[in-house]
């Protein structure tokens, strides 16, 4: 929620730039307002499980070999 909400902030930024910058150069302000959301919505959307880092290759329990102490 906080990455989506600097992203807007940025976006507004972007906005208020378009109404100052003169020329072509606000075509670099206005990618910002047109990109901008898309990008904030695809972060803000990647979600990880939250037991995603204890499930590793070298985590994993397994069964003791028949002899020996685990």
């Amino acid at each position: 929620m906080v990455s989506y909400t600097v992203a807007m902030i940025a976006r507004l930024v972007c906005l208020a730039l378009c109404l100052v910058v003169p020329g072509w150069w606000v075509l670099i302000p206005a990618a910002g307002v047109i990109l901008l959301p898309a990008i904030a919505v695809m972060t803000a959307n990647i979600v990880t499980a939250p037991d995603a880092r204890r499930h590793t290759r070298h985590s994993l329990h397994l069964p003791a070999l028949p002899g020996r102490k685990s």
